[in-house]
């Protein structure tokens, strides 16, 4: 999970509550829209927040012939 690479503190809106890392990676994992960046990977690559530049080049790059 990326949050597990990123951290949970940002990568999510953490000011509602005072919660322990595990507790919010669990409550992550039941309630997606709690995340305030976009979480995203291709392969092995993670991105969080907008990357919308690599993001195109990721499709390109499975689109292109082999």
């Amino acid at each position: 999970m990326e949050v597990q690479i990123f951290g949970v503190r940002k990568s999510s809106d953490t000011r509602s509550a005072l919660l322990s890392e595990e507790r919010w990676l669990e409550q992550l994992s039941l309630e997606p829209l709690l995340l305030r960046v976009p979480l995203v990977r291709h392969q092995q690559q993670p991105t969080i927040g907008p990357a919308e530049d690599l993001w195109r080049a990721w499709v390109a790059a499975t689109r292109a012939p082999t």
